[in-house]
């Protein structure tokens, strides 16, 4: 998956704070798993994983639209 989907996945699921790094190559937010206001979360888009630097949650882009819409397989 590259950059523009997942952002525009990550922004559809209403994640706040969505900045890229790294020339673009991890995206920046703020975790869903717990409360913040300053972005702790990243994820990988060409690796479609990621993890909270703050909870130590980790997930992929299918794992986190789960948690956020409140679902499962």
């Amino acid at each position: 998956m590259d950059a523009a989907m997942t952002e525009a996945i990550l922004s559809s699921l209403g994640m706040q704070r969505i900045k890229s790094t790294g020339g673009g190559k991890n995206i920046m937010f703020c975790c869903p798993y717990h409360a913040e206001s300053n972005p702790s979360c990243g994820i990988s888009p060409e690796k479609n994983s990621g993890a909270c630097f703050s909870c130590g949650q980790s997930f992929n882009i299918a794992s986190l639209t789960m948690h956020v819409l409140q679902c499962s397989y």
